[in-house]
């Protein structure tokens, strides 16, 4: 068994009619498998060449300021543009189900705007029991 792909490309700038055949495999697979692999999106390229600058190092602060993350705000700039992505997703997933392509996409608003990420470096669940890190 292949794992079942899907173009980023086949979701935008495209006929009406190649996304119905885009949307009707996206179901399928979603049916059939449960998932499907979405490919040329860019995402993974964002973080990886953003992330690399800073692996390993202990991000200890609330707010990273680009001095201390290099590309931070850039990154997280380009990461809030690629949401159409998924409201495409959604959209064709509605359409698909014969539902009105707002549907899910209706409940996606701006207002979704602010990020929190975490990093937890590796502990010992010894200096948890103990009282030597609290960051759980």
């Amino acid at each position: 068994m292949s794992i079942p792909v899907l173009h980023a490309s086949a979701l935008s700038g495209v006929t009406p009619e190649q996304l119905a055949e885009s949307a009707a495999r996206l179901m399928d697979s979603l049916d059939t498998y449960g998932f499907e692999k979405l490919v040329n999106h860019m995402i993974p390229l964002l973080w990886r060449a953003s992330t690399s600058a800073t692996r390993g190092q202990e991000i200890t602060q609330q707010v990273a300021f680009e001095a201390d993350l290099p590309g931070y705000q850039d990154t997280m700039e380009r990461f809030f543009l690629r949401g159409a992505l998924t409201v495409a997703l959604l959209e064709v997933m509605a359409q698909t189900l014969n539902l009105d392509p707002k549907l899910f996409t209706s409940q996606c608003t701006n207002e979704a705007s602010t990020i929190h990420i975490n990093r937890f470096p590796p502990i010992q669940r010894t200096e948890l029991d103990e009282g030597q890190d609290q960051h759980i």
